[in-house]
């Protein structure tokens, strides 16, 4: 978030973040210029910076304590669902359809881009980067990505799509020439300029309470100008809300920051897959992160530890997995099992029939010594086969343009995340 690739002028310091340089680039003084001018006032001095670790980010000039106000964003200067219906755009669309708030705002960013300097939005804009990190902005797919990533790719390029078709097939007059650029709306929310404003949104848009009066739009978005310019860590310690009485979006610190420290927000709590898909990045240690398992890796583990040819699961077992939701997304964490890995594993390699007493033990996690190590030994070889599957994505996996070495960090950190499972299952 908020790295434009762009060359500034800059002055080298030294952090706790390592060498960063305080950037003073024309579009940056340009935006803060424009929310001067539009009523915003700074809270705290936070100066855009680049940073040698996360690229641009925001450097506070004085220490702050517990509580401070980082930022507050007048309600004016955020785009929401409301700005959307208050322009001339929104008169092209069809009243009687139902439009998502992601897509909207998208459509409403296409469209005050292309007016270039007449939009009121251009100083916000125009630091917006035009190429993202995220999959969908590769030009050319790596070798060898795993087939689970290139699914959920593949999932968010459908939705992008489905966004941009259902725009699409509800403009009214679809060749009505732009009295700005002498384009047809059609040729102006083209895919690829779609798709850019689609990752913008996907990748800046805060969270706001859904807004009234708006029967058409299900809304709970907005764009903030200066606030995507801070970077995310899941440890960021912020508190982040609107504030009606003031109209303002607000953002506070509640742990003191040193001077001359980035400050940091939190996106949300996304493991590295969600980062990696939706953003274009991963942070180490990332304790939202898990491996996923399906039943089939269970059984076949369990058939091996058995030495049997399969696994016997009576249709009272197979009844009360599934009625209490057990088969749906098992996987491994740097805790060792979920507590539905755990379950499952338990409830096939146990000789106990009555369902009772197996809701007993699988809800209070009351196992004998037995019990658990029967479920470490079949948990140390799913982990283990984990590795190995991981060790070969490593090995197999070649970029072809540098924003996907993001992947190769991914597959690293799922092997720092199993090599701790594996600890726990011992």
């Amino acid at each position: 978030m908020g790295r434009t690739g762009r060359k500034r002028k800059s002055k080298k310091l030294s952090g706790e973040d390592g060498l960063y340089k305080v950037v003073r680039d024309t579009e940056t003084i340009e935006l803060m210029q424009w929310l001067t001018r539009n009523g915003w006032k700074k809270e705290v001095t936070l100066y855009p910076t680049e940073f040698s670790t996360t690229g641009r980010g925001l450097m506070t000039k004085t220490a702050l304590k517990k509580g401070d106000i980082l930022v507050k964003i007048p309600f004016h200067l955020l785009i929401t669902a409301h700005t959307v219906c208050k322009s001339e755009i929104y008169d092209y669309l069809d009243k009687n359809v139902k439009y998502d708030g992601h897509e909207i705002l998208a459509f409403y960013l296409v469209w005050e881009r292309h007016l270039n300097k007449d939009s009121f939005w251009y100083p916000y804009i125009n630091t917006l980067p035009q190429q993202l990190s995220t999959p969908l902005f590769w030009s050319k797919e790596p070798v060898n990505l795993p087939k689970f990533i290139s699914e959920e790719i593949e999932g968010s390029r459908n939705s992008m799509k489905e966004s941009h078709n259902h725009f699409l097939n509800h403009i009214v007059c679809k060749q009505k020439v732009c009295d700005h650029c002498k384009l047809a709306l059609d040729e102006i929310f083209n895919e690829k300029d779609f798709i850019w404003a689609w990752c913008i949104v996907n990748t800046r848009a805060i969270y706001i309470p859904p807004e009234k009066d708006l029967h058409n739009i299900s809304n709970s978005l907005a764009l903030a100008p200066f606030l995507d310019l801070f970077n995310h860590v899941p440890s960021a310690q912020v508190e982040a809300m609107l504030i009606p009485t003031e109209n303002s979006y607000q953002v506070k610190t509640l742990v003191p920051v040193s001077k001359y420290d980035q400050v940091f927000i939190e996106y949300g709590a996304h493991s590295n897959l969600k980062l990696l898909i939706d953003y274009g990045f991963t942070v180490p240690n990332n304790q939202h992160d898990a491996i996923a398992l399906s039943l089939d890796d269970i059984y076949e583990v369990i058939k091996q530890v058995a030495q049997v040819s399969r696994v016997n699961m009576s249709q009272e077992k197979y009844k009360f997995l599934k009625q209490h939701n057990l088969m749906k997304k098992p996987c491994l964490t740097r805790e060792g099992l979920c507590w539905k890995a755990m379950s499952i594993v338990f409830i096939l390699t146990s000789e106990i029939t009555n369902i009772k007493l197996l809701e007993s033990k699988v809800y209070s996690s009351l196992y004998t010594p037995d019990e658990i190590n029967a479920i470490n030994t079949v948990g140390a070889i799913l982990v283990q086969n984990k590795i190995d599957e991981f060790k070969k994505h490593v090995a197999l996996f070649v970029p072809t343009e540098d924003d996907q070495n993001a992947v190769l960090a991914y597959l690293k950190e799922c092997l720092d995340l199993l090599s701790e499972c594996l600890e726990k299952c011992k």
